[in-house]
């Protein structure tokens, strides 16, 4: 898997063409001109920028979701814990409630 600093690293190191001078080009029609050889070139670098930069973006977001699965998780963890405090705590409470249902019927 590539992470963003390589990406990172592919994007700076990546160069634009150096477009011709106009005075570059002969005008005899040659195949290639150097105008043909310069879009091409153009279309092969916009295309790996293109690529780069939604391979960047994909990462951010897999790294977004993660980290928001990771708080999640978390909360769900202290919930968790919370949850079995005040199972704990109820429990006690239930425990104790009959005792005193026992009294109140004692004492009438």
């Amino acid at each position: 898997m590539v992470d963003a600093a390589a990406i990172e690293r592919q994007l700076a190191e990546l160069e634009e063409p150096e477009k011709p001078y106009p005075e570059d080009c002969c005008g005899g029609g040659c195949a290639p001109c150097v105008w043909d050889t310069y879009y091409e070139e153009l279309e092969a670098f916009e295309m790996k920028k293109e690529a780069l930069l939604e391979a960047k973006a994909h990462l951010e977001r897999e790294s977004e979701r993660d980290t928001i699965e990771e708080g999640r998780k978390e909360e769900s963890a202290v919930d968790g814990e919370d949850i079995g405090q005040h199972s704990e705590a109820s429990a006690d409470r239930v425990q104790s409630t009959p005792n005193r249902t026992m009294r109140s019927q004692q004492s009438a």
